[in-house]
């Protein structure tokens, strides 16, 4: 089995370097693969799959030992209107692959990888009634390697990881790349109960660092000046009150206003830091407990806060606050799951002068496999 699924890893690998998405945190996916999705995005405490350990928290890796691979099929619907035209952009379908395996080779030690597009926005207004707008794209694709020490007996994980960012700018006359490396520091730690009728509650909380690139991309395209990944904060909890009903919560602070081209205020998108905030649920297990015997369900709610401020700059409308989400897993074999998704991206709009405004919601399917090593 373990064959078949690093296989089908390196073919999500070949997807990944062609694929393009959007994203509604500021530039970023609300969370990566179909599970952590159909959960609000959330998994920085006690992540279901491989995937979101690796992307979200190293230190959380020393609870899951699996392979995940999924991807979303992305439905953008954006509009903008200049001087009282109005025009939708001509961006269709996109496909945003996330892959992840974590194995713990050691009694001490979890490692993993994950290769995840986690920035994807852009518009195309060349063939509108508002074709002075134009075409902007810009995506990122992250190649993860991380570990984390398992201390405590196993309750406690220190985790580092290093994201290696590919990035593109595409402006409708060429495309423009560059590699950006950066680095994430994460601590989980579990604290588990006993009630009086012998009930196990588990509580688990995460947290985690991510420093601005260390190797910033050097863009210097349609007035940005080296767009750079921001900088991060989060902060999980998750609670096992009763059997089979996995709570999460998680909080996000994204440094936009100092990240390299995001938070410039001449040239750039002069973008300001975000709140975000995740709520899932998960009723069934994923290794054990599972409803029916084979059956596990989702649902989540994600926020994020405002980020552009006064700039008119319609190629990035960067506006969805609200998110709702969907999922299920159903066993299709011994320790092998299908998982199914969706995502829903309320409309939001902003205006910008007289007579400009712009407008996007969005929606999404997600699906995937996953092996479970344990």
């Amino acid at each position: 089995m373990k064959r078949l699924f690093i296989t089908l890893f390196m073919t999500g690998f070949m997807l990944i370097l062609v694929g393009q998405s959007w994203a509604t945190n500021g530039a970023q996916l609300i969370g990566v693969g179909p599970i952590s999705r159909s959960m609000g995005g959330t998994g920085i405490a006690n992540p279901q799959s491989a995937t979101s350990a690796v992307y979200l928290n190293p230190g959380s890796m020393i609870f899951v030992e699996r392979i995940d691979f999924g991807g979303s099929i992305f439905k953008p619907d954006s509009k903008a209107t200049v001087g009282g035209a109005s025009g939708n952009s001509q961006e269709k379908i996109f496909l945003m692959p996330a892959i992840g395996m974590i194995m713990h080779p050691k009694e001490w030690l979890a490692m993993g990888m994950s290769l995840v597009q986690v920035v994807g926005m852009g518009t195309d207004y060349r063939t509108t009634p508002v074709s002075s707008v134009g075409r902007l794209q810009i995506n990122q694709t992250d190649f993860i390697f991380a570990g984390a020490l398992k201390l405590m007996k196993d309750k406690l994980g220190i985790g580092l990881s290093v994201p290696i960012s590919y990035q593109e700018v595409d402006t409708g006359t060429g495309i423009s790349s560059d590699i950006g490396i950066a680095v994430k520091i994460g601590i989980a730690y579990e604290i588990s109960s006993k009630s009086a009728n012998e009930q196990s509650k588990l509580l688990r909380v995460g947290a985690y660092f991510k420093t601005p690139p260390l190797l910033t991309p050097k863009h210097s395209l349609a007035g940005l000046n080296k767009l750079g990944a921001p900088a991060e904060i989060g902060l999980g909890v998750s609670l096992i009150a009763i059997k089979k009903l996995i709570l999460s919560f998680d909080g996000k602070y994204i440094l936009w206003d100092s990240a390299k081209g995001y938070g410039d205020s001449s040239g750039g998108f002069d973008w300001k830091n975000q709140f975000v905030f995740g709520f899932g649920a998960q009723l069934g297990g994923n290794a054990e407990d599972l409803l029916l015997g084979w059956f596990i369900l989702r649902a989540g709610y994600n926020y994020g806060s405002k980020v552009v401020q006064n700039n008119a700059f319609f190629s990035l409308p960067a506006l969805v606050k609200h998110h709702f989400s969907l999922g299920f897993s159903v066993e299709i074999g011994p320790a092998m799951h299908m998982n199914v998704g969706g995502v829903l991206g309320i409309k939001e709009s902003r205006s910008a002068g007289t007579n400009n405004s712009a407008e996007l919601k969005t929606w999404s399917l997600e699906m995937g496999i996953s092996g479970i090593f344990s």
